[in-house]
C-alpha cells in the first residue's frame, strides 16, 4: 500500500459522507489493493448487524472533470457513472459497483453490450449539449483537449503505412483539422475500452451499464465516443453487419436524451450532421485502434487505418453497406476496394466465389444540383419502396449507399449512351420509361390522400428540395440567343417576364409530377439490346406537369413523331394505373396532357435554348449548333404568337 495511512477517525469521515449522518462509527476496516494504486475499502460500522460498506478508491489523481463539471446540473442521470463520495487522505471514494453485481466484459461485445453502453453515452452527452446551451459557463472553459494524442505523436505509425512524404504531410494536416472539427462538440469519456464499462446482468443478459475512469479531459463530436465504444470492444465481422445501425440507435438515444431538456436533435445534431463528423473522427479512432492492439499485431486494424489515410472519401465501413446493398447479404469477405476517381471496385468472397462490385461515386458539388440526386435516392426512392411501389427500381441505377457528400449507385456495364438524334424505335422505349418513372408521383399522391383522406401533393413535404435550379439562372442565355434575329428580339424580349412567370413553377391547372427536368441525350443510358433504358442524372429534377420533361426528350433529341409518342406515353401511364387499381382519366386525362403540352412547349424551347447555347460554347462555332438554335429562336417566336394569355 505503499505511504498510505488511512485510521478509523479518516473512515468515520468516509462514512458520514456516504450516509449523510453523525450517528455511526467505524468499529473495522480492510484495504483491499487493486491495479495502479486503486483500492476497495470494506468498512465495518457500528450497527447491530455489523453493516460493512464498500467503496472504490482511487489514489493520485483529482476528481475526474468531465463528471463533476455537471454536479447539480438539473436533468442529468448521475447513474451513469459510480456515485462519488468524498475526498480523504489524496483518495477518492466511489460507491463500489461489485456489490452491486456489476463486472466487467472480457471478451468482444455483443449487440446487447454495445447498445447499453450507447444508451450511457448518449446520456452523458445529451447533458453536455445541453449543458452548453443553458448552463452559466461554456464547456469550453474548463481547458479541455480536443484529442486523445496530438499529430506528431502519430507520424512513425503513419510513415510505417503510407510510404510517401508527400501523403504523410497530408495526412498530419487532414489529422490538425479533424481535431479542430467544425462539428457540435461535447463532453466524451474519451477511453472506452472494456476496463472502463462495466456491466449489470440479468438471467446472462446485460441490463444495466456505467462508465468508469472518467480520467480524460476531453472535448470533442459524440461521434468520438461512439467509434470508441464500437472499435474498441468489436471485430471486423460484428461491424461489418451492424455499424451503420448502430450510428442510427445512438443518435435516437441522443434525441431521447436532449427532450429530457427540452431540446430537439435536429437544432444541435441532426441525423446529417452526426454521419458527416462519424466520417471526420473515424481516421482519430482507427490511429488509436492501431495504437491499442499494436502489442497484439493486429494487421487488420493496420489494413483499416491505411485504407482510410489513402480513401478519406469512402471508407471500409462504407463499403459494408455497399456490399449489403448489392448482393443482400452479410455473409461475406471483403478483400479490397479502390477508389479512382468516380468509379468504385469492390472484390470480395461470396459463397466460395470471387466477385467484384462495380459502381458510380457521385459527391457533392459548389451548387445546389447534388441535393437534389441525393432527395430521389435517398427520400424520393425510399418513400416509394414504403408504399410497395417498386415501379421506380427500373427507371435509374440502384442506390447502393448514400450520404450527405456521396451517392454510391450500381455501375450500369450493360447500358451506354446514344448520340442524337433519336429514332423512333429508341424514342418508344424513353417515352414509356418516362411514363413509369411519372407514374411514381401520381401513385405516391394517390395512396397518400387516400391514406390521409385529404388531398396530398409531394409539395407538402419536399418543396424546397424539388424547386427549379436550372430555368431562372440560366435566362441570360436565352436572352442572348434572340441577338441571332435581331428583328425578332425586341418583341422576345417583351414577352419573357411573362413567359417566366406562366411556365418556371409548378403548375395549378395540371397535376405534376417529380420530373428530371432536363431530359438530354446524356441523362439517358440505353441497353445494349435496345429494348431497355434508365435515367442517370437527377441534378435538375423539379415538380410539373409532366408534359415538361415529355417535350424536353423531343426538343433535346429530335422532333419527330411528336403526335404518335403523345399516344404511346399517355397509354403507357393508363396501363400502370390500371394495374395499380387507379383509372387514370379521373386525374390526368389524355386531353389534359395534349393541352399541358402545348401550354408548356414555349418554357422547353427556351430550355432548348439554353441547352443548344451551352452545348455552341463547348463546340465553339459550330454552324450545325448555330442552325439549331436559330431555328428553336423561329419556333418560340411563332409558338408565342398563338398564345392568347402572353
Amino acid at each position: 500500500m505503499g505511504d498510505l495511512h488511512f485510521t478509523l477517525k479518516d473512515c468515520d469521515d468516509v462514512v458520514k459522507q456516504c450516509l449523510q449522518t453523525t450517528e455511526v462509527r467505524t468499529t473495522d476496516f480492510e484495504i483491499i489493493p487493486r491495479h495502479n494504486d486503486n483500492f476497495i475499502f470494506k468498512i465495518t460500522i457500528d450497527r447491530p448487524d455489523k453493516q460493512t460498506l464498500y467503496f472504490y478508491a482511487k489514489s493520485k489523481c483529482s476528481r475526474p472533470r468531465n463528471v463533476a463539471i455537471f454536479d447539480g446540473f438539473k436533468g442529468f442521470d448521475a447513474k451513469i457513472a459510480p456515485k462519488f463520495v468524498c475526498g480523504k487522505s489524496d483518495l477518492l471514494f466511489f460507491e463500489d459497483l461489485t456489490c452491486q453485481r456489476f463486472q466487467t466484459n472480457l471478451g468482444l461485445f455483443d449487440l446487447r453490450h454495445v447498445r447499453g453502453v450507447l444508451g450511457v453515452l448518449a446520456e452523458f452527452h445529451g447533458a453536455g449539449l445541453a449543458f452548453d446551451r443553458t448552463g452559466t459557463k461554456k464547456l469550453q472553459e474548463y481547458g479541455l483537449e480536443t484529442s486523445n494524442f496530438h499529430v506528431d505523436e502519430v507520424g512513425d505509425l503513419v510513415w510505417g503505412l503510407v510510404d510517401n512524404k508527400e501523403v504523410v504531410d497530408e495526412v498530419r494536416k487532414n489529422l490538425d483539422d479533424r481535431q479542430e472539427s467544425k462539428f457540435a462538440k461535447t463532453l466524451c469519456h474519451g477511453n472506452l475500452t472494456w476496463r472502463n464499462i462495466l456491466f449489470h446482468y440479468a438471467n446472462g443478459v446485460p441490463d444495466g451499464c456505467k462508465l468508469v475512469n472518467f480520467g480524460g479531459k476531453l472535448y470533442a463530436p459524440p461521434a468520438y465516443d461512439v467509434l470508441q465504444a464500437i472499435f474498441f470492444n468489436t471485430n471486423e465481422n460484428f461491424r461489418q453487419c451492424e455499424l451503420q445501425n448502430l450510428v442510427i440507435y445512438y443518435h435516437k438515444k441522443l434525441d431521447e436524451a436532449l427532450k429530457k431538456y427540452d431540446l430537439t436533435i435536429e437544432e444541435l445534431l441532426p441525423l446529417e450532421q452526426f454521419q458527416l463528423s462519424i466520417q471526420d473522427v473515424l481516421p482519430l479512432i482507427k490511429i488509436e485502434n492501431v495504437t491499442l492492439n499494436k502489442k497484439d499485431g493486429d494487421d487488420s486494424a493496420r489494413l483499416a487505418l491505411k485504407e482510410a489515410l489513402e480513401f478519406s472519401r469512402l471508407t471500409r465501413e462504407d463499403c459494408y453497406v455497399v456490399v449489403k446493398n448489392a448482393i443482400n447479404s452479410y455473409d461475406y469477405d471483403l478483400q479490397s476496394f479502390h477508389l479512382n476517381h468516380e468509379r468504385l471496385t469492390i472484390k470480395i468472397r461470396h459463397n466460395l466465389d470471387d466477385k467484384i462490385i462495380n459502381c458510380i461515386v457521385k459527391t457533392k458539388s459548389k451548387d445546389d444540383s447534388f441535393k437534389k440526386e441525393l432527395f430521389i435516392y435517398g427520400t424520393f426512392v425510399p418513400k416509394l419502396h414504403q408504399l410497395n411501389i417498386s415501379l421506380i427500381n427500373d427507371c435509374l441505377p440502384q442506390c447502393y449507399h448514400h450520404k450527405p457528400e456521396d451517392l454510391v449507385l450500381e455501375d450500369l456495364q450493360d447500358f451506354v449512351c446514344q448520340s442524337e438524334p433519336f429514332d423512333f424505335q429508341l424514342l418508344s422505349i424513353v417515352v414509356k420509361k418516362l411514363a413509369q418513372f411519372h407514374a411514381c408521383s401520381f401513385l405516391i399522391e394517390e395512396e397518400m390522400s387516400k391514406k390521409l383522406k385529404t388531398t396530398y401533393r409531394l409539395t407538402s413535404d419536399y418543396d424546397d428540395a424539388l424547386k427549379d435550379s436550372f430555368f431562372v439562372s440560366n435566362l441570360n442565355l436565352v436572352k442572348d440567343s434572340l441577338h441571332l434575329f435581331p428583328h425578332k428580339e425586341d418583341n422576345l424580349t417583351k414577352l419573357l417576364p411573362n413567359l417566366v412567370e406562366n411556365f418556371a413553377k409548378p403548375s395549378d391547372r395540371f397535376r405534376n409530377v417529380v420530373s428530371i427536368g432536363v431530359l438530354s441525350s446524356s441523362k439517358i443510358q440505353i441497353r445494349s439490346d435496345n429494348v431497355d433504358c434508365r435515367f442517370v442524372d437527377f441534378q435538375t429534377a423539379t415538380y410539373c406537369p409532366p408534359a415538361f420533361d415529355f417535350l424536353s426528350l423531343l426538343y433535346l433529341t429530335t422532333q419527330n413523331n411528336e403526335n404518335e409518342l403523345k399516344k404511346i406515353y399517355h397509354d403507357e401511364l393508363g396501363k400502370i394505373a390500371a394495374a395499380h387499381n387507379h383509372n387514370l382519366e379521373k386525374f390526368f386525362s389524355y386531353h389534359e396532357f395534349v393541352d399541358s403540352v402545348e401550354f408548356y412547349r414555349p418554357q422547353v424551347i427556351m430550355q432548348a435554348l439554353i441547352y443548344n447555347s451551352n452545348k455552341e460554347q463547348q463546340l465553339s462555332e459550330n454552324p450545325t449548333s448555330r442552325l439549331k438554335l436559330q431555328q428553336l429562336v423561329v419556333d418560340l417566336y411563332e409558338v408565342c404568337n398563338k398564345l392568347p394569355n402572353v
